[in-house]
């Protein structure tokens, strides 16, 4: 690099990388308060990953090790054993479960909830043995035994799976509705305890119809806001409700792309926003799914979180602003539990009308302010960012008390 000056020129490095790097010094205080979040289950985060089919299968391993470290703890999976029945309803032969325990085995020792998708590829040896005959009936529950039995070798009760026959029934109508209650009766029939997971949309009688059978709902996000009746059907005792984010309703503005989506609308706030509705689970489609190349202009709809790198996954805004508002959520539980019970500590009154206030006023305020599905709200930056200051004053208080 060289230089010019009034008398000539200057000497100097001739390539750039030969110039030392200008030094600074920053001093960090950090302070670390006696708080501790409600554990990573009590929330449940799913963005429709499946590393070994996409784009990032060269490094899936490490993709799904982003994805855990992100709060993304529910995984759907679409490798239920194949299997043949004979006349009488009696399987041909063991189930093979290699598939599915190749996919588990990336998850050993993490908590995660599995979504086991697709109907079983249950079929009739020969003769008679259509699905819903008696020797299906009694194919489904040796199969489901079989299931059962093997999950819980591999550390996983029936709380931590769920059947995922088909998604988004009601979006296809009362034919798949219908397929998928018979089904789930013929599964309670066999395994009370098995759960059944189902999302997406349709009409109040779908819900009605799909309820005796359905463990864990999973309706789109507005829903839960704007469809009282549905929400009222779901949130029956022993349900639990997660939600979903497909349709990104507050990203119009940004035209056909989400990478200029309002980022607390649609990704930063959902989390607070399912702990305002009393739901346990948020969702996006997608982090990982998709054709083409997240780092271009693209024809879709960038529904995309993460992009491919050359070793695993980069991350980004929008996936960052997803594992803040989870991490939002379990702060929130843990202040809301511990202003509730007196165990871990006495909490006393100051602080218990600070996290009244939060909990009561501030949470609601932003979930009102924030989650518009019509217009875009300013200033949420501002808004989030005084939320999140009242949070921190909570756990301090909290943590002093305690």
């Amino acid at each position: 690099i060289q230089a010019l000056d009034g008398a000539g020129v200057l000497e100097g490095p001739g390539n750039r990388c030969e110039v030392p790097a200008p030094e600074a010094e920053v001093t960090i205080s950090l302070e670390a308060m006696p708080f501790e979040m409600a554990p990573p289950g009590c929330f449940r985060l799913c963005t429709w990953a499946y590393a070994e089919s996409s784009q990032y299968k060269e490094y899936a391993d490490a993709t799904y090790q982003n994805l855990l470290a992100h709060g993304n703890n529910v995984f759907p999976t679409a490798s239920l054993p194949a299997a043949s029945y004979d006349e009488g309803g009696a399987l041909t032969g063991p189930l093979e479960f290699n598939l599915l325990d190749s996919i588990i085995a990336r998850f050993k020792g993490e908590d995660v909830f599995l979504l086991l998708q697709g109907y079983p590829r249950l079929t009739a040896a020969e003769g008679e043995g259509e699905v819903g005959s008696q020797a299906y009936r009694r194919a489904l529950k040796a199969y489901l035994e079989g299931l059962v039995a093997h999950m819980e070798t591999l550390g996983f009760s029936r709380d931590q799976y769920a059947l995922y026959p088909t998604d988004e029934p009601g979006g296809h109508g009362w034919p798949a509705v219908r397929k998928l209650v018979e089904f789930g009766k013929m599964v309670k029939e066999a395994d009370p305890l098995i759960k059944l997971y189902v999302n997406g949309g349709g009409d109040v009688a779908m819900y009605h119809a799909l309820a005796p059978v359905t463990n864990i709902w999973c309706p789109g996000l507005n829903q839960v806001a704007e469809e009282p009746e549905k929400m009222a059907i779901m949130a029956a005792p022993g349900k639990q409700i997660w939600s979903y984010n497909c349709s990104y309703s507050n990203a119009s503005s940004a035209g056909r792309t989400l990478k200029g989506a309002d980022l607390v609308a649609e990704y930063r706030a959902a989390a607070i926003f399912a702990f305002q509705y009393g739901i346990n689970g948020a969702g996006f489609w997608t982090s990982i799914m998709g054709s083409e190349d997240p780092w271009t202009r693209t024809e879709g709809y960038d529904y995309m979180i993460l992009y491919p790198g050359r070793t695993g996954p980069v991350t980004s805004r929008r996936w960052e602003a997803v594992r803040q508002g989870v991490q939002d959520y379990r702060m929130l539980t843990a202040l809301r539990d511990r202003i509730q019970t007196s165990d871990g500590g006495v909490v006393d009154e100051d602080a218990k009308n600070r996290v009244g206030h939060l909990l009561e006023v501030s949470v609601p305020g932003f979930v009102d302010d924030v989650m518009n599905f019509h217009q875009i709200p300013q200033n949420l930056g501002e808004t989030l960012r005084a939320l999140r200051d009242e949070m921190m004053d909570c756990v301090g208080a909290v943590g002093r008390g305690g």
